[in-house]
């Protein structure tokens, strides 16, 4: 059975056409998606055991969530004994070039994504990213050691990460060890096309974390819900 948590208790990202909901956990627990060449709107919500992509540590617990000022992009802290880690949220999206703007969908090219940032910031922190698979995806299917693919209905839902993924029972699983300093990602994106291949590696997603948190600063978003992380 899933255990839900309250939508106060939740911060939200998006990229000006999809959003999703995640609770001071980590876990993202509800999610809309504007899939291009989807009929409607992939909706999900927290009904699978663990929610739709879960954050587990060993040995540490949440401390807050803050909004990077600005933006919707959302910082969730975490410590333990063996040290500390930041979990950044994120959908992204860029400042349109010139001859480039979508009224529709700010500097968003193609695609929609979610890419969950990890930096050590303290110690040694050891933990997985998962995505969990709802009951009507068909079987996974593996690319590469850090890249699998989902069929789901007429989409097609992508992982890519920093780090191997492997199957585990009913999720896929990204296993990670940081030191301080060191950051890994885990990209999930539908059908994305070429801005798929942006998010490979870890360069790669700390230039499109960049990126979002210029948009948003350009553009204006409200930050509310969530609150400043504490000492």
């Amino acid at each position: 059975m899933a255990v839900h948590t309250a939508l106060g208790e939740h911060g939200m990202i998006g990229d000006t056409r999809s959003s999703a909901l995640v609770d001071r956990t980590g876990t993202i627990t509800r999610l809309t998606w504007h899939v291009p060449g989807a009929a409607a709107p992939l909706h999900a919500q927290d009904l699978r055991p663990g929610g739709i992509s879960a954050f587990r540590l060993e040995d540490a617990q949440p401390l807050a969530q803050s909004y990077r000022a600005g933006t919707t992009i959302l910082d969730t802290y975490f410590a333990g004994p063996t040290g500390a880690i930041k979990l950044t949220d994120f959908m992204p999206v860029a400042l349109p070039g010139p001859g480039d703007a979508d009224e529709a969908g700010g500097g968003i090219r193609d695609g929609a994504r979610i890419v969950r940032f990890l930096t050590c910031t303290r110690g040694t922190m050891a933990g997985r990213l998962i995505l969990n698979l709802d009951g009507q995806a068909r079987a996974p299917e593996q690319l590469a050691p850090n890249l699998w693919t989902v069929p789901l209905g007429e989409i097609t839902l992508r992982l890519e990460g920093a780090l191997d993924i492997a199957v585990n029972g009913s999720r896929l699983a990204m296993p990670f060890t940081l030191k301080a300093g060191e950051q890994a990602h885990l990209a999930l994106s539908c059908d994305a096309g070429t801005q798929a291949e942006q998010v490979r590696s870890v360069s790669a997603a700390r230039k499109a974390l960049a990126q979002c948190d210029a948009f948003w600063r350009a553009e204006g978003a409200p930050t509310q819900g969530a609150s400043s992380p504490r000492a």
